[in-house]
């Protein structure tokens, strides 16, 4: 599968006349736009290529697919740079291209809804760049991979269930607004932690991962977090998890 890119001025384009085009978003026309991005050479095409897949369309809660679907984008892609992987062009142009049958799917009630600020966000960045990462519904597939990918373990992507399961969308984005996160390692080691618990039949919430980013802030001002192993940050996560100060924390 080669990897298309849409074009900046495509982009530009495209984002403009949001409200003009509004009508063909909703009425699932992608041939229209294909014939606009035609005409300007809107979609650039990439040394970049990737093995063919699809995404799972088949549930009818569509987020019941996000699991799979992450397995089977960053599986296929894993070979994306984050910087490529952070470029709105690749998935503005994936999403009025080959994946345009997805965001349909994925995004149906927003795009049905006709509201232009929902619809604009199911196919651009909408909510700033770092933020979109982890909004768009196939750039997020993407980064939710590239941070539980555990390439070490017997399944890779064992952790990924501790994120998808459940609030898919604002887990993400709770996750990638630490700044902690951005080191690996002890972002699966939060993840390890969580999943035992997961594994014991704990119902996860919110505040497996709240409470736990909160407290390695924490310990942050005495502790140089990035110089812990994975297996010290779980170790550390395991004991609050268990704690008292866990069990009566309360999300305001």
């Amino acid at each position: 599968m080669r990897i298309d890119f849409m074009t900046e001025e495509a982009l530009v384009k495209l984002r403009a006349d949001l409200e003009d085009n509004l009508g063909h978003y909703v009425k699932n026309d992608q041939d229209y736009f294909y014939d606009v991005l035609d005409k300007m050479d809107g979609l650039l095409a990439s040394s970049l290529t990737c093995p063919d897949f699809d995404l799972n369309m088949s549930a009818v809660a569509p987020e019941n697919t996000d699991t799979d679907n992450v397995r089977r984008l960053y599986g296929a892609m894993r070979g994306l740079s984050p910087v490529v992987a952070a470029d709105e062009r690749l998935w503005t142009g994936l999403s009025h291209g080959y994946f345009w049958d997805y965001v349909q799917y994925r995004q149906h009630d927003a795009i049905a809804s006709g509201d232009p600020k929902r619809v604009a966000t199911s196919f651009f960045f909408t909510n700033g760049h770092r933020r979109s990462l982890f909004v768009h519904c196939l750039s997020r597939l993407w980064w939710a991979g590239y941070l539980t990918y555990d390439e070490k373990a017997k399944d890779p992507f064992a952790l990924t269930d501790v994120v998808t399961q459940q609030a898919f969308a604002s887990t993400i984005m709770l996750i990638s607004s630490s700044n902690m996160t951005s080191n690996k390692d002890i972002c699966l080691g939060v993840l390890t932690s969580i999943k035992k618990r997961q594994l014991m039949g704990e119902a996860i919430q919110r505040k497996h991962f709240v409470g736990p980013l909160r407290y390695l802030n924490n310990m942050g001002a005495l502790t140089v977090l990035d110089m812990l192993s994975r297996e010290e940050i779980t170790e550390i996560v395991d004991q609050y998890l268990a704690s008292d100060a866990f069990a009566q924390m309360k999300l305001g």
